[in-house]
């Protein structure tokens, strides 16, 4: 969660715009959290208070508005029954740290991470991603091999890891299949 948030922090003056130089400066005065930091500690705060997923993001949303939400989930977030609305956008992968951290087994992070995944970002590749993401933090969590949790997300996700092909340079991705590998 620490990592993830203080990723968020220092790569917020870069979002949307090319990759940052060689050698910049970690925290600068132009950075701040935006909301994959909000919708992380809202994921984090819902498994923790037994709270609905929904509940917990539209809160913490609704208390940071002004965070570089998406058009579609701040409007989803801020109307109170709206249902998710087809997102294969990367937001559900970027809040799901903290499955990864508290689910139970490896079954338990699955499940959680597709339902945490539903709420708004119901698209099969954004919850793919999630899953993704919070069966790998959950596996190195418990001590895997990184070459097994590789072989699982490549074979489980099929995603090509490898650096020549994560690491291309296509441009800005927001799509949970184009950014969760990288």
């Amino acid at each position: 969660m620490i990592g993830a948030i203080a990723g968020d922090i220092v790569g917020s003056r870069f979002e949307g715009g090319p990759a940052p130089p060689a050698h910049f400066a970690l925290f600068h005065p132009d950075c701040r959290f935006t909301d994959d930091t909000v919708c992380s500690l809202a994921v984090a705060y819902a498994l923790m208070d037994g709270r609905d997923f929904a509940a917990a993001l539209r809160m913490l949303v609704q208390r940071h508005p002004y965070r570089g939400y998406g058009g579609m989930f701040a409007t989803w977030a801020h109307a109170e029954a709206a249902p998710a609305y087809g997102s294969r956008g990367n937001g559900a992968p970027m809040r799901v740290a903290a499955v990864g951290w508290l689910a139970a087994d490896a079954a338990d992070a699955s499940e959680l991470a597709a339902a945490q995944a539903i709420v708004s970002h119901d698209h099969p590749d954004a919850i793919a991603a999630s899953r993704a993401v919070a069966g790998t933090i959950f596996a190195l969590r418990k001590g895997g091999d990184i070459g097994e949790v590789r072989r699982w997300v490549t074979e489980a996700f099929g995603y090509d890891l490898r650096p020549k092909h994560a690491l291309r340079a296509s441009g800005f991705d927001i799509s949970a299949a184009g950014t969760v590998p990288p």
